[in-house]
C-alpha cells in the first residue's frame, strides 16, 4: 500500500517528518507520496511551490520510500482530493492510502465524493490532541459504514507542547525573527540554509 499526504508544507517541518516516519511504520505501507500544494490554494504567507518542493526534497533525499510529488505544481487547475488519488491510482496500480489529521475526519463527510473516497481508498488519520477517534467514528454515519478503511496513528512521538512550538505559522515567524534557537527545534538544518540561501519568508 502506497500512502499520500498532501499539504502545504510551509515549510516542512520536523513533525511533518515523525508523521511520515509514523506512516511508514505501518506494516501495510512501503512507501508514502508527499505533495506540496501549488501556488495557487491562495493561503496566506504560502512561499513559492518549488520551494516547498526542494526543502521536502531535502529533509528525504537518502529515504527511497518518500517520494516527493509535483503533481499538484504541474496541473493548472487545483485538484480536488479525488482526483489526485485516482491519478496516483493510475500510476502506481495498487491499493492507497489517504493521510489526514482528526481535524480534518471530523467534517470529512461533508467534503465533495467523501463516500467515494473511503470506497476506494483507505485513510491513515493522525490523531491530535486529545481527540477521540473513536467517538468521531461513531458519531457519523458514513464513517461508522467504511471504519474498516480507517487506520490510526494515535500518537507520532512528540508532546503536544512541543507539536504546537514547530506549527509552520511558528516557524516563519521565528525565522524572520532571527530567532534560531527556536528555529532549530523545529526544522533541519538543510532546510534552514536553503531558507536563508533564497530568502524563502
Amino acid at each position: 500500500m502506497i500512502a499520500v499526504y498532501g499539504g502545504s508544507f510551509n515549510p516542512v517541518t520536523i513533525a511533518h517528518m515523525k508523521i511520515v516516519e509514523s506512516v511508514l511504520n505501518i506494516d501495510e505501507i512501503h512507501k508514502i507520496i508527499l505533495l506540496p500544494l501549488a501556488d495557487n490554494y491562495g493561503k496566506p504567507d504560502l512561499a513559492k511551490a518549488i520551494h516547498r518542493y526542494n526543502m521536502l526534497k531535502l529533509c528525504f533525499s537518502d529515504n527511497r520510500r518518500v517520494k516527493i510529488s509535483s503533481l499538484d505544481m504541474r496541473t493548472p487547475e487545483q485538484l480536488t482530493t479525488i482526483e489526485y488519488m485516482d491519478i496516483f491510482a493510475e500510476i502506481f496500480d495498487e491499493q492507497l492510502a489517504f493521510v489526514m489529521g482528526t481535524d480534518n475526519l471530523e467534517h470529512f463527510t461533508s467534503w465533495n465524493d467523501s463516500e467515494e473516497l473511503l470506497q476506494k481508498y483507505y485513510h491513515v488519520v493522525i490523531k491530535r490532541d486529545e481527540d477521540d477517534i473513536n467517538k468521531i467514528v461513531e458519531n457519523d454515519e458514513l464513517l461508522t459504514k467504511y471504519k474498516n478503511k480507517i487506520i490510526v496513528i494515535d500518537n507520532i512521538g512528540i508532546d503536544k507542547e512541543t507539536l504546537m512550538g514547530m506549527c509552520a505559522t511558528n516557524v516563519r515567524s521565528y525565522f524572520r525573527e532571527g530567532r534560531f534557537t527556536d528555529l532549530d527545534k523545529c526544522i533541519v538544518e538543510d532546510v534552514k540554509a536553503y531558507m536563508m540561501e533564497n530568502k524563502v519568508y
